[in-house]
């Protein structure tokens, strides 16, 4: 009996214990699948930030530290790209406007 306590209260921790680092809730489908397909992540962890900017939610791709100055994307929530942040030029612009006015959300990944 105490074994078989022992074997549950092991399995309750293992399954309690586990880390989901898929996209939170209320992802929009090609979102989810751009995160899975391709994780923006280099030698320090990225992620994905959901920001309210041009009367509609956006995706901002950051992938951390990597190789050279990537630029982070910036996706609508049907996957078209909007523009790039950052990188080499550091840019801040998207579609004419300032990405300063963007109102952010939250962090969808990790």
């Amino acid at each position: 009996m105490i074994r078989c306590t022992i074997l549950i209260s092991f399995c309750l921790l293992l399954v309690c214990g586990c880390e989901d680092t898929g996209p939170q809730n209320n992802v929009p489908p090609c979102i989810d699948e751009a995160i899975t397909q391709n994780p923006p992540a280099c030698f320090e962890p990225g992620t994905v930030d959901e920001y309210f900017f041009q009367n509609e939610k956006v995706n901002v791709f950051n992938f951390g530290i990597c190789c050279c100055d990537y630029a982070s994307p910036v996706l609508s929530s049907t996957c078209d790209t909007l523009g790039q942040l950052d990188g080499v030029g550091g840019n801040h612009f998207i579609q004419g406007e300032d990405f300063n006015h963007a109102i952010f959300l939250r962090q969808v990944w990790p």
